[in-house]
């Protein structure tokens, strides 16, 4: 048997905030579930013409709610999705052509870099080549020189002019070390640079009668180790950046 208890009956009064809540609850649902299933009904099965079915499409006859849903809100819908779509591809397309594009000149730079690389490599090749040949030539008129007893002034002669010769090939391949400096490794420049300097300090110096020129053997040394280097670059050898 139910008991009334004082709390029992307070659940069951309207003052109540359980009952309150119900009610409110109850009744927002029952009023969406009215106004959307009237405009539902009223818009699918609205009336149409007289002898004209739901699904007819003539021009005699006016659409129905389910035609007018059809060809309306989904057919609206089916032509944004596709101009939507549209739009979108030629938006890829347009990325994708301006991405070749940058491809394109990012390739192009780097066989420009490629090409200035093999052109900085070549040329300082052949001003080392040269420059121990240079240096060769010095060593040997000196030798004659110290043997000779005349023509030395005619030998002397000769040294200077290697030995600006010499500095000639020293100031061109400084030049193209520094031209090639953003393509060539920061190491291999630098010990490049080093070598230029130290053949530059070696200069025919005269000692008791004699010629003689300093770190000739040295400099040799140097300068094989760095034409190696140049070597060991090839054409598929990465470009530093």
């Amino acid at each position: 048997m139910l008991k009334f208890t004082k709390t029992n009956i307070a659940k069951l009064t309207f003052d109540s905030p359980q009952f309150r809540k119900k009610v409110y609850l109850s009744s927002i649902l029952l009023f969406s579930i009215f106004v959307a299933s009237t405009f539902f009904i009223h818009t699918a099965f609205a009336a149409v013409s007289e002898g004209c079915g739901y699904w007819d499409v003539r021009p005699e006859c006016d659409l129905s709610g389910w035609m007018k849903l059809f060809l309306g809100d989904i057919g609206v819908g089916a032509m944004l999705a596709i101009f939507l779509h549209v739009l979108a591809h030629r938006s890829n397309v347009k990325l994708d052509a301006n991405s070749r594009a940058i491809q394109k000149i990012l390739d192009s730079q780097e066989s420009i870099r490629k090409t200035r690389r093999d052109y900085a490599v070549q040329n300082l090749k052949n001003h080392l080549t040269t420059l121990i040949f240079v240096i060769g030539i010095i060593n040997r008129l000196i030798i004659n020189y110290n043997s000779a007893t005349d023509q030395k002034s005619v030998l002397y002669t000769k040294i200077r002019g290697e030995e600006e010769r010499m500095a000639r090939i020293l100031q061109n391949a400084r030049n193209t070390i520094v031209y090639s400096s953003d393509i060539l490794d920061p190491t291999l420049v630098n010990q490049l640079d080093g070598v230029c300097t130290f053949v530059g300090q070696s200069s025919v110096k005269e000692k008791d009668g004699l010629l003689e020129l300093g770190k000739h053997e040295k400099s040799r040394k140097k300068i094989d180790e760095v034409i190696k280097m140049l070597q060991s670059i090839t054409e598929s050898s990465p470009v530093f950046k």
